[in-house]
């Protein structure tokens, strides 16, 4: 299991909560173990999910071999953040956060995983 991990996302006053190459279920545990307190989220069993909540957004990845499914789960992280904010989304505004996620939360996913 890679996570799971929290990235401050600079400007939004938000995190990026992120797990992965675990199951859906074990994903909940570990985020739930992380906060320390009880946080609803509605996981379902595919290769991936984000949910924004409570102000932050969440991400699991079930296989980090698959790169693609990483960046395409970035992009909705991406949206999520903007959602959250309240903010419409443009295409320099998703460009510059996905940029900003990959650094931030692929380039660590890699790295641990």
């Amino acid at each position: 299991m890679v996570g799971p991990f929290h990235v401050q996302v600079p400007i939004f006053r938000m995190a990026v909560i992120a797990v992965a190459n675990c199951t859906a279920a074990e994903a909940c545990a570990a985020i739930y173990a992380y906060e320390g307190k009880q946080t609803i989220l509605e996981p379902r069993e595919s290769t991936a999910w984000v949910q924004p909540h409570k102000g932050d957004v969440f991400v699991w990845v079930r296989d980090l071999s698959e790169a693609s499914v990483v960046f395409h789960e970035l992009v909705h992280v991406a949206f999520g953040i903007c959602s959250e904010r309240g903010m419409l989304p443009d295409e320099e505004l998703i460009a510059y956060l996905v940029g900003w996620l990959k650094i931030e939360v692929a380039d660590r996913f890699f790295e641990e995983g």
